[in-house]
Protein backbone atom coordinates (compact mmCIF):
# COMPACT_ATOMS: atom_id res chain seq x y z
CA UNK A 1 0.00 0.00 0.00
CA UNK A 2 1.36 3.56 -1.17
CA UNK A 3 2.07 6.03 1.74
CA UNK A 4 0.87 9.37 1.44
CA UNK A 5 2.74 11.74 -0.33
CA UNK A 6 4.93 13.55 2.22
CA UNK A 7 4.99 10.77 4.40
CA UNK A 8 8.70 9.53 4.61
CA UNK A 9 9.77 12.87 5.38
CA UNK A 10 6.67 13.96 7.90
CA UNK A 11 8.42 10.36 9.55
CA UNK A 12 11.68 11.85 9.80
CA UNK A 13 10.82 15.08 10.97
CA UNK A 14 8.67 13.82 13.93
CA UNK A 15 11.57 11.50 14.87
CA UNK A 16 14.21 14.46 14.31
CA UNK A 17 11.41 16.61 16.70
CA UNK A 18 12.21 13.64 19.25
CA UNK A 19 15.35 13.89 19.70
CA UNK A 20 15.69 17.54 20.02
CA UNK A 21 16.69 18.61 16.21
CA UNK A 22 14.43 21.18 15.47
CA UNK A 23 15.95 22.97 12.50
CA UNK A 24 16.01 19.91 10.65
CA UNK A 25 13.23 18.91 11.75
CA UNK A 26 11.66 22.10 10.51
CA UNK A 27 13.10 21.41 7.40
CA UNK A 28 11.64 18.11 7.20
CA UNK A 29 8.29 18.93 8.04
CA UNK A 30 7.93 21.88 5.45
CA UNK A 31 9.41 19.69 3.19
CA UNK A 32 6.29 17.00 3.57
CA UNK A 33 4.29 19.89 3.96
CA UNK A 34 5.57 21.19 0.30
CA UNK A 35 4.28 17.79 -0.81
CA UNK A 36 1.35 17.39 0.19
CA UNK A 37 -0.23 20.20 1.80
CA UNK A 38 -2.92 18.47 3.35
CA UNK A 39 -0.83 16.74 5.59
CA UNK A 40 -2.65 17.18 8.63
CA UNK A 41 -0.07 15.48 10.96
CA UNK A 42 3.15 16.73 9.47
CA UNK A 43 1.28 20.72 9.82
CA UNK A 44 0.11 19.87 13.56
CA UNK A 45 4.00 18.83 14.53
CA UNK A 46 5.48 21.56 12.65
CA UNK A 47 3.02 23.88 14.65
CA UNK A 48 3.62 22.38 18.00
CA UNK A 49 7.81 22.94 17.15
CA UNK A 50 7.00 26.72 15.97
CA UNK A 51 4.63 27.49 19.62
CA UNK A 52 7.79 26.03 21.24
CA UNK A 53 9.78 28.25 19.78
CA UNK A 54 7.75 31.32 20.51
CA UNK A 55 7.11 31.75 16.73
CA UNK A 56 3.64 31.89 17.67
CA UNK A 57 2.69 33.90 13.73
CA UNK A 58 4.65 31.31 12.72
CA UNK A 59 2.20 28.55 13.79
CA UNK A 60 -0.67 30.37 13.30
CA UNK A 61 -0.49 30.39 9.45
CA UNK A 62 0.56 26.93 9.64
CA UNK A 63 -3.12 26.15 11.60
CA UNK A 64 -5.14 28.47 8.85
CA UNK A 65 -3.86 26.60 5.90
CA UNK A 66 -5.14 22.96 7.62
CA UNK A 67 -8.28 24.46 9.03
CA UNK A 68 -8.86 25.78 5.50
CA UNK A 69 -8.24 22.37 3.88
CA UNK A 70 -10.50 20.76 6.88
CA UNK A 71 -13.71 23.14 5.69
CA UNK A 72 -16.66 21.56 7.53
CA UNK A 73 -14.60 19.68 10.21
CA UNK A 74 -16.03 21.56 13.33
CA UNK A 75 -13.96 18.95 15.33
CA UNK A 76 -10.69 19.87 13.90
CA UNK A 77 -11.88 23.29 14.11
CA UNK A 78 -12.47 23.42 17.72
CA UNK A 79 -8.96 21.93 18.53
CA UNK A 80 -6.93 24.35 16.71
CA UNK A 81 -8.99 27.10 18.19
CA UNK A 82 -7.20 25.77 21.49
CA UNK A 83 -4.32 25.11 19.97
CA UNK A 84 -4.34 29.27 19.07
CA UNK A 85 -5.72 30.33 22.53
CA UNK A 86 -2.51 28.42 23.58
CA UNK A 87 -0.56 30.80 21.68
CA UNK A 88 -2.31 33.80 22.71
CA UNK A 89 -3.79 34.21 19.05
CA UNK A 90 -7.20 35.17 19.67
CA UNK A 91 -7.94 37.25 16.90
CA UNK A 92 -6.86 34.09 14.87
CA UNK A 93 -9.04 32.28 16.76
CA UNK A 94 -11.88 34.59 16.84
CA UNK A 95 -11.84 33.99 12.65
CA UNK A 96 -11.47 30.30 12.81
CA UNK A 97 -14.79 30.35 15.02
CA UNK A 98 -16.84 32.85 12.88
CA UNK A 99 -15.92 30.58 9.88
CA UNK A 100 -16.68 27.15 11.06
CA UNK A 101 -19.91 27.13 13.44
CA UNK A 102 -22.18 24.93 11.40
CA UNK A 103 -22.42 21.46 13.44
CA UNK A 104 -20.92 22.76 16.50
CA UNK A 105 -21.77 21.99 19.75
CA UNK A 106 -21.66 23.24 23.49
CA UNK A 107 -17.69 23.34 23.60
CA UNK A 108 -17.79 25.35 20.44
CA UNK A 109 -20.07 28.65 21.58
CA UNK A 110 -18.17 28.42 24.67
CA UNK A 111 -14.60 28.63 24.11
CA UNK A 112 -16.65 31.26 20.68
CA UNK A 113 -17.59 32.83 24.54
CA UNK A 114 -14.45 33.07 26.40
CA UNK A 115 -12.74 33.99 23.23
CA UNK A 116 -15.16 37.36 22.23
CA UNK A 117 -14.55 38.25 26.27
CA UNK A 118 -10.86 38.47 25.68
CA UNK A 119 -11.18 40.79 22.58
CA UNK A 120 -13.53 42.52 24.68
CA UNK A 121 -16.76 42.00 22.71
CA UNK A 122 -19.28 41.20 25.86
CA UNK A 123 -22.47 41.21 23.76
CA UNK A 124 -21.09 38.21 21.62
CA UNK A 125 -19.74 36.79 24.39
CA UNK A 126 -22.90 36.22 25.86
CA UNK A 127 -24.51 35.98 22.98
CA UNK A 128 -22.49 32.46 22.69
CA UNK A 129 -22.37 31.32 26.14
CA UNK A 130 -26.30 31.71 25.98
CA UNK A 131 -26.18 29.47 22.84
CA UNK A 132 -23.77 27.00 25.14
CA UNK A 133 -25.88 26.86 27.75
CA UNK A 134 -29.53 26.52 25.73
CA UNK A 135 -27.36 23.39 24.12
CA UNK A 136 -26.51 21.79 27.83
CA UNK A 137 -28.13 23.98 30.48
CA UNK A 138 -26.13 22.33 33.48
CA UNK A 139 -22.57 23.93 31.42
CA UNK A 140 -21.27 24.76 34.44
CA UNK A 141 -18.17 26.86 33.57
CA UNK A 142 -20.27 28.53 30.93
CA UNK A 143 -22.66 29.88 33.03
CA UNK A 144 -19.52 30.69 35.65
CA UNK A 145 -18.05 32.71 32.25
CA UNK A 146 -21.41 34.52 31.81
CA UNK A 147 -21.72 35.67 34.93
CA UNK A 148 -18.58 37.63 34.19
CA UNK A 149 -19.24 38.80 30.91
CA UNK A 150 -21.19 42.08 31.79
CA UNK A 151 -24.13 42.32 34.12
CA UNK A 152 -26.75 40.21 32.98
CA UNK A 153 -30.27 41.76 32.39
CA UNK A 154 -33.17 40.54 34.87
CA UNK A 155 -35.42 40.08 31.58
CA UNK A 156 -32.84 37.95 29.76
CA UNK A 157 -33.97 35.11 32.02
CA UNK A 158 -30.45 34.01 32.92
CA UNK A 159 -30.60 34.71 36.25
CA UNK A 160 -33.50 32.56 36.59
CA UNK A 161 -31.53 29.70 34.43
CA UNK A 162 -29.07 29.80 37.24
CA UNK A 163 -31.46 29.24 40.47
CA UNK A 164 -33.77 26.60 38.35
CA UNK A 165 -30.34 24.67 37.53
CA UNK A 166 -29.90 25.23 41.19
CA UNK A 167 -32.63 23.26 42.87
CA UNK A 168 -30.87 20.26 41.38
CA UNK A 169 -27.32 20.71 42.70
CA UNK A 170 -27.04 17.14 44.24
CA UNK A 171 -27.23 15.94 40.88
CA UNK A 172 -24.09 18.07 39.93
CA UNK A 173 -20.26 17.15 40.15
CA UNK A 174 -18.35 18.41 43.00
CA UNK A 175 -16.57 20.64 40.27
CA UNK A 176 -19.78 21.70 38.47
CA UNK A 177 -21.20 22.51 41.94
CA UNK A 178 -17.91 24.60 42.74
CA UNK A 179 -18.56 26.55 39.56
CA UNK A 180 -22.60 27.11 40.26
CA UNK A 181 -21.39 28.45 43.73
CA UNK A 182 -19.09 31.16 42.50
CA UNK A 183 -21.47 31.96 40.11
CA UNK A 184 -24.39 32.25 42.22
CA UNK A 185 -22.14 34.01 44.92
CA UNK A 186 -21.31 36.55 42.02
CA UNK A 187 -24.98 37.55 41.08
CA UNK A 188 -25.69 38.04 44.46
CA UNK A 189 -22.89 40.19 44.98
CA UNK A 190 -23.59 42.27 42.79
CA UNK A 191 -27.41 42.46 43.78
CA UNK A 192 -25.82 43.45 46.92
CA UNK A 193 -27.11 40.47 48.96
CA UNK A 194 -23.80 40.11 50.65
CA UNK A 195 -24.87 37.76 53.51
CA UNK A 196 -26.03 35.39 50.63
CA UNK A 197 -23.57 35.96 48.45
CA UNK A 198 -20.64 34.85 50.99
CA UNK A 199 -22.93 31.68 51.97
CA UNK A 200 -22.20 30.31 48.39
CA UNK A 201 -18.64 31.51 48.02
CA UNK A 202 -17.80 29.62 51.50
CA UNK A 203 -19.53 26.30 50.39
CA UNK A 204 -17.24 27.30 46.71
CA UNK A 205 -14.30 27.58 48.26
CA UNK A 206 -14.64 24.73 50.77
CA UNK A 207 -15.30 22.10 48.08
CA UNK A 208 -12.58 23.61 45.67
CA UNK A 209 -9.66 22.41 48.67
CA UNK A 210 -11.47 19.33 48.77
CA UNK A 211 -10.88 18.94 44.90
CA UNK A 212 -7.59 20.33 44.76
CA UNK A 213 -6.45 17.61 47.21
CA UNK A 214 -8.42 14.90 45.93
CA UNK A 215 -6.56 16.04 42.06
CA UNK A 216 -3.33 16.01 44.22
CA UNK A 217 -3.36 12.53 45.46
CA UNK A 218 -4.40 11.19 41.70
CA UNK A 219 -2.05 13.29 40.03
CA UNK A 220 1.31 11.46 38.88
CA UNK A 221 4.51 13.77 40.18
CA UNK A 222 5.44 16.37 38.42
CA UNK A 223 8.15 16.60 36.00
CA UNK A 224 9.64 19.87 34.13
CA UNK A 225 9.90 18.74 30.30
CA UNK A 226 13.23 18.79 29.66
CA UNK A 227 15.89 21.38 28.12
CA UNK A 228 15.70 21.77 24.54
CA UNK A 229 18.74 22.98 22.52
CA UNK A 230 19.60 26.87 22.63
CA UNK A 231 19.38 27.80 18.93
CA UNK A 232 22.97 29.28 17.84
CA UNK A 233 21.27 32.46 16.73
CA UNK A 234 22.57 35.32 19.36
CA UNK A 235 20.00 36.21 21.96
CA UNK A 236 20.19 39.53 24.21
CA UNK A 237 19.93 38.18 27.29
CA UNK A 238 20.28 41.25 29.17
CA UNK A 239 16.93 41.66 29.76
CA UNK A 240 16.96 45.99 28.87
CA UNK A 241 13.41 44.73 27.06
CA UNK A 242 11.80 42.68 30.09
CA UNK A 243 9.27 43.96 32.53
CA UNK A 244 7.66 42.25 35.05
CA UNK A 245 4.43 43.66 36.43
CA UNK A 246 4.01 41.55 39.83
CA UNK A 247 2.20 41.65 43.19
CA UNK A 248 -0.79 40.15 44.63
CA UNK A 249 -3.49 38.54 42.53
CA UNK A 250 -6.18 41.17 41.95
CA UNK A 251 -4.17 44.27 42.78
CA UNK A 252 -4.10 45.76 39.50
CA UNK A 253 -2.23 44.07 37.47
CA UNK A 254 -4.03 43.90 34.67
CA UNK A 255 -5.06 46.96 34.99
CA UNK A 256 -2.06 47.98 34.03
CA UNK A 257 -0.43 45.70 31.88
CA UNK A 258 -3.27 46.61 29.62
CA UNK A 259 -2.96 50.17 29.85
CA UNK A 260 0.85 50.54 29.50
CA UNK A 261 0.67 47.89 26.21
CA UNK A 262 -1.64 50.17 24.57
CA UNK A 263 1.86 52.11 24.02
CA UNK A 264 2.99 51.32 20.31
CA UNK A 265 6.85 50.54 21.84
CA UNK A 266 5.21 47.75 24.24
CA UNK A 267 3.95 44.29 24.04
CA UNK A 268 1.82 43.06 26.89
CA UNK A 269 2.38 39.12 26.43
CA UNK A 270 -0.14 38.63 29.54
CA UNK A 271 0.90 35.95 32.26
CA UNK A 272 3.57 33.99 31.26
CA UNK A 273 4.43 30.38 32.56
CA UNK A 274 7.93 30.34 31.87
CA UNK A 275 10.12 32.57 34.88
CA UNK A 276 9.43 29.78 37.57
CA UNK A 277 10.58 26.61 35.05
CA UNK A 278 13.66 29.06 33.90
CA UNK A 279 13.88 29.27 38.01
CA UNK A 280 14.14 25.35 38.26
CA UNK A 281 16.40 25.51 35.64
CA UNK A 282 13.63 23.22 33.43
CA UNK A 283 14.59 25.70 30.50
CA UNK A 284 17.58 28.18 29.34
CA UNK A 285 16.71 31.89 29.90
CA UNK A 286 16.70 31.60 25.49
CA UNK A 287 13.39 29.53 25.83
CA UNK A 288 12.23 32.23 28.21
CA UNK A 289 12.88 35.38 25.97
CA UNK A 290 11.71 33.72 22.92
CA UNK A 291 8.42 33.12 23.98
CA UNK A 292 8.36 36.97 25.42
CA UNK A 293 9.64 38.74 22.41
CA UNK A 294 7.80 36.21 20.32
CA UNK A 295 7.92 36.30 16.11
CA UNK A 296 5.13 39.62 15.90
CA UNK A 297 6.36 43.48 14.95
CA UNK A 298 9.41 43.94 17.10
CA UNK A 299 8.82 46.25 20.36
CA UNK A 300 10.73 47.82 22.88
CA UNK A 301 9.31 46.14 25.99
CA UNK A 302 7.74 43.52 26.71
CA UNK A 303 5.64 42.72 29.45
CA UNK A 304 5.40 39.93 31.27
CA UNK A 305 2.49 40.30 34.15
CA UNK A 306 2.45 37.00 35.75
CA UNK A 307 1.82 38.51 38.97
CA UNK A 308 3.17 35.28 41.34
CA UNK A 309 6.79 36.09 39.45
CA UNK A 310 7.46 37.74 42.79
CA UNK A 311 8.40 34.11 43.96
CA UNK A 312 11.38 34.21 41.21
CA UNK A 313 12.76 37.88 41.61
CA UNK A 314 16.27 36.62 42.40
CA UNK A 315 15.98 34.32 38.74
CA UNK A 316 15.03 37.21 37.27
CA UNK A 317 18.07 39.42 38.88
CA UNK A 318 20.50 36.54 37.85
CA UNK A 319 19.38 35.96 34.36
CA UNK A 320 18.09 39.45 32.94
CA UNK A 321 20.50 41.86 34.97
CA UNK A 322 18.31 45.17 33.48
CA UNK A 323 15.23 43.93 33.90
CA UNK A 324 12.56 46.05 34.97
CA UNK A 325 10.09 45.84 37.43
CA UNK A 326 6.62 47.23 38.48
CA UNK A 327 5.47 46.08 41.71
CA UNK A 328 1.44 46.70 41.63
CA UNK A 329 0.22 47.26 45.56
CA UNK A 330 -3.69 47.59 46.97
CA UNK A 331 -5.10 47.55 50.41
CA UNK A 332 -4.79 44.39 51.28
CA UNK A 333 -8.48 43.50 52.80
CA UNK A 334 -9.24 44.39 48.69
CA UNK A 335 -7.26 41.71 47.72
CA UNK A 336 -8.21 39.19 49.91
CA UNK A 337 -11.51 39.91 49.69
CA UNK A 338 -11.86 40.26 45.46
CA UNK A 339 -9.69 36.86 45.66
CA UNK A 340 -11.66 34.42 47.82
CA UNK A 341 -14.92 35.44 45.65
CA UNK A 342 -12.88 34.60 42.80
CA UNK A 343 -12.46 31.27 41.24
CA UNK A 344 -9.06 30.08 40.38
CA UNK A 345 -8.87 26.93 38.96
CA UNK A 346 -4.95 26.32 39.02
CA UNK A 347 -3.28 24.50 41.58
CA UNK A 348 -1.18 27.83 42.48
CA UNK A 349 -4.25 29.73 43.78
CA UNK A 350 -5.11 26.80 46.67
CA UNK A 351 -4.23 29.46 49.07
CA UNK A 352 -7.09 31.85 47.68
CA UNK A 353 -9.88 29.22 49.23
CA UNK A 354 -9.76 30.13 52.59
CA UNK A 355 -9.34 33.22 54.83
CA UNK A 356 -5.81 31.88 56.84
CA UNK A 357 -4.48 30.57 53.95
CA UNK A 358 -4.67 33.74 51.74
CA UNK A 359 -3.53 35.95 55.20
CA UNK A 360 -0.67 33.25 55.56
CA UNK A 361 0.30 34.20 51.63
CA UNK A 362 0.07 37.49 51.76
CA UNK A 363 2.79 37.45 54.88
CA UNK A 364 4.76 35.10 52.48
CA UNK A 365 3.99 37.67 49.81
CA UNK A 366 5.31 41.02 51.85
CA UNK A 367 8.64 38.61 53.26
CA UNK A 368 9.59 38.05 49.38
CA UNK A 369 9.42 41.48 48.77
CA UNK A 370 11.03 42.88 51.56
CA UNK A 371 13.79 40.30 50.89
CA UNK A 372 14.12 41.05 46.77
CA UNK A 373 17.74 41.63 44.62
CA UNK A 374 18.24 45.30 45.31
CA UNK A 375 20.14 45.25 42.13
CA UNK A 376 16.96 45.42 39.47
CA UNK A 377 15.34 47.99 38.53
CA UNK A 378 12.06 48.75 40.86
CA UNK A 379 8.81 50.86 40.99
CA UNK A 380 6.23 50.13 43.60
CA UNK A 381 2.46 51.37 41.60
CA UNK A 382 -0.05 52.07 43.97
CA UNK A 383 -3.78 50.61 43.07
CA UNK A 384 -5.56 53.63 43.89
CA UNK A 385 -3.12 56.11 42.45
CA UNK A 386 -3.59 54.00 39.47
CA UNK A 387 -7.43 54.52 39.74
CA UNK A 388 -7.37 58.04 40.91
CA UNK A 389 -4.55 59.19 39.21
CA UNK A 390 -3.87 57.28 36.07
CA UNK A 391 -2.64 59.82 33.66
CA UNK A 392 0.12 60.91 36.40
CA UNK A 393 1.03 56.92 37.29
CA UNK A 394 0.98 56.03 33.91
CA UNK A 395 3.68 58.59 32.81
CA UNK A 396 5.97 57.57 35.99
CA UNK A 397 5.48 53.76 35.22
CA UNK A 398 6.41 55.15 31.37
CA UNK A 399 8.82 56.84 32.51
CA UNK A 400 10.01 54.14 34.41
CA UNK A 401 10.13 52.04 31.33
CA UNK A 402 12.39 54.53 29.65
CA UNK A 403 9.81 55.67 26.90
CA UNK A 404 8.62 58.68 25.62
CA UNK A 405 4.60 59.44 26.92
CA UNK A 406 2.00 58.19 24.17
CA UNK A 407 -1.54 59.09 24.86
CA UNK A 408 -3.06 56.12 24.11
CA UNK A 409 -2.38 54.73 27.32
CA UNK A 410 -5.14 56.35 28.71
CA UNK A 411 -7.69 55.43 25.43
CA UNK A 412 -10.86 53.59 26.66
CA UNK A 413 -11.96 50.67 25.40
CA UNK A 414 -8.43 49.15 25.86
CA UNK A 415 -7.88 47.31 22.57
CA UNK A 416 -6.20 44.06 21.93
CA UNK A 417 -6.53 41.12 23.64
CA UNK A 418 -7.26 40.74 27.47
CA UNK A 419 -6.85 36.64 29.21
CA UNK A 420 -6.77 36.98 32.84
CA UNK A 421 -9.60 36.97 35.46
CA UNK A 422 -9.94 40.75 34.97
CA UNK A 423 -10.88 40.59 31.95
CA UNK A 424 -14.05 42.59 32.11
CA UNK A 425 -12.65 45.31 34.84
CA UNK A 426 -9.80 46.12 32.46
CA UNK A 427 -11.81 46.72 29.81
CA UNK A 428 -13.97 49.69 31.95
CA UNK A 429 -12.86 53.06 31.98
CA UNK A 430 -10.68 54.25 35.25
CA UNK A 431 -12.92 54.61 38.42
CA UNK A 432 -12.27 53.93 41.91
CA UNK A 433 -15.17 52.30 42.62
CA UNK A 434 -13.31 49.38 44.11
CA UNK A 435 -11.49 51.32 46.57
CA UNK A 436 -12.30 50.29 50.33
CA UNK A 437 -14.74 47.41 48.97
CA UNK A 438 -13.93 45.05 51.96
CA UNK A 439 -16.29 47.42 53.88
CA UNK A 440 -19.54 46.07 51.73
CA UNK A 441 -18.61 43.04 53.34
CA UNK A 442 -17.27 43.26 56.63
CA UNK A 443 -19.96 41.18 58.38
CA UNK A 444 -18.64 38.17 55.94
CA UNK A 445 -15.47 38.88 56.47
CA UNK A 446 -14.08 38.81 60.50
CA UNK A 447 -11.55 36.62 60.12
CA UNK A 448 -9.22 38.92 57.73
CA UNK A 449 -10.56 42.09 59.68
CA UNK A 450 -9.40 40.50 63.03
CA UNK A 451 -5.95 40.54 61.32
CA UNK A 452 -6.08 44.02 59.83
CA UNK A 453 -8.58 45.69 61.49
CA UNK A 454 -11.17 48.13 60.01
CA UNK A 455 -8.17 51.56 59.99
CA UNK A 456 -8.11 52.97 56.68
CA UNK A 457 -5.79 51.56 54.58
CA UNK A 458 -2.76 50.96 55.91
CA UNK A 459 0.40 53.46 55.50
CA UNK A 460 2.84 50.61 55.65
CA UNK A 461 1.70 48.06 52.84
CA UNK A 462 4.75 45.64 54.46
CA UNK A 463 2.99 45.33 58.18
CA UNK A 464 -0.64 43.72 58.78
Amino acid sequence: MESPAGESDFIAGAALYALGRDDEAESALRSALRENPLHRLAGTCLADLLRNHGRYRAATEIIDALVASAAGDPAFALQAIYFLRGCQQDVAAERIWRSTQSGAGPDFFYVGGLIAMNLGDFASARERLDRCIGMDPNYQDAILARVHAGAPADSDGFDAHVHRVATHRAELSKANRVALDFALGKLDLDRGDIASAFEHYDRANQAQLELIAEQRRAALPLVDPPMRPVPSTHLDTSGDDVVLIVGMPRSGTTLLAARLGQHPQIADRSELPWLGMLGRKAIGAGTYLRHLRQDDAPRVRYIDKNPLNFRFLDTAAREFPRVRILHCRRDPRDVAVSCYTQFFPHPDMEWSCAWNTILDFQQRYRTLIEQRPRNIAWMDIDYRGLVEAPASTLRAAIGFLELDWNDGVLATPVEGVVNTASVWQARQPMHGRSLGRWRETASCTRTLLAAYGDQPEPRNWFQP
